[in-house]
């Protein structure tokens, strides 16, 4: 009885790949059972069998840290070829993945999935990616005084968008808003306000909300961690709010401003300010005499 046989035809245009040639063992893995595909897949068993061998395990890993990955990009807006690209794995593979179809991978893929790094600059704008750094450079600005009103055209972002933005800490944000704070934070962060056109009596409300809100400024960031969940701010040494408004004070008579004009960026009233620095003065002058 003659053996089952497969016939290898041109696709038609748009069909996909072309039906493999004899001999191969994708061929066989179609259905055809002609000797030489059986034989192709017979070499390639005893092949898989020896590597195992050689190197004492599986050559396939467990697929479901890769798959889990892609998922996440995928949920942020990626397509299969934007994640292909970004991972070096082929198109094939991750649709594959993404689909369920695969349990299992080469051990090499599952590494090069695992290993990529997300730049926000590969990333297409609309995609939506983790908003803490965001967050964080958006609070740093408010705390040295530019408030949103400033900030938003400068994303661009409505400012109706980007107050609840900082105020209610989400999860993901698109990229194009995180590209935009990043560069606003990159051109402001030690750029006073006042210079830069905001009205000094706002720049002090401002600055007060933050200190309210518990908003780190630019200065208790590093630039390599800003981006990273586990960090926290470094705020120095905690000292009183009366200590604080005396130092902050001081530092700006040292400048050239007068009490009017320092009450004012601190959002404080003149005889407000001269407490903080007699009651500071006392403390000073106390602890000297102990």
């Amino acid at each position: 009885m003659t053996a089952p046989t497969m016939t290898t035809v041109p696709a038609p245009a748009g069909a996909g790949r072309p039906i493999p040639p004899h001999g191969t063992r994708a061929c066989y893995l179609r259905g055809c059972r002609q000797h030489e595909c059986v034989t192709a897949n017979k070499r390639y068993c005893k092949a898989y069998r020896l590597a195992r061998i050689n190197v004492g395990g599986n050559l396939r890993v467990d697929a479901a840290p890769a798959i889990a990955r892609l998922h996440r990009w995928s949920a942020q807006g990626w397509s299969h070829r934007q994640i292909a690209t970004a991972t070096g794995a082929s198109g094939r593979v991750v649709h594959n993945l993404l689909a369920g179809q695969l349990d299992l991978i080469n051990p090499a893929t599952a590494a090069r999935i695992l290993a990529a790094d997300v730049l926000l600059t590969g990333v297409p704008e609309y995609t939506r990616v983790p908003a803490v750094g965001a967050i964080r450079r958006g609070r740093a600005l408010v705390a040295i005084g530019y408030p949103v009103a400033y900030l938003a055209p400068l994303v661009p972002m409505a400012a109706q968008k980007l107050a609840p933005a900082l105020l209610h800490d989400p999860e993901m944000v698109q990229v194009r808003t995180a590209r935009g704070v990043a560069a606003a934070y990159d051109r402001l962060w030690d750029q006073d306000p006042v210079q830069c056109g905001v009205l000094p009596a706002i720049a002090a409300r401002t600055r007060a909300t933050a200190r309210r809100r518990g908003w780190a400024p630019p200065m208790a960031w590093d630039d390599d961690r800003i981006d990273d969940p586990s960090a926290e701010p470094d705020l120095g040494q905690q000292v009183s709010r009366t200590t604080a408004v005396a130092e902050d004070a001081a530092e700006l008579l040292t400048q050239g401003y007068s009490i009017e004009l320092v009450a004012e960026r601190l959002g404080l009233t003149r005889s407000g300010v001269e407490h903080a620095i007699r009651r500071a003065a006392e403390k000073r002058a106390s602890g000297e005499a102990a």
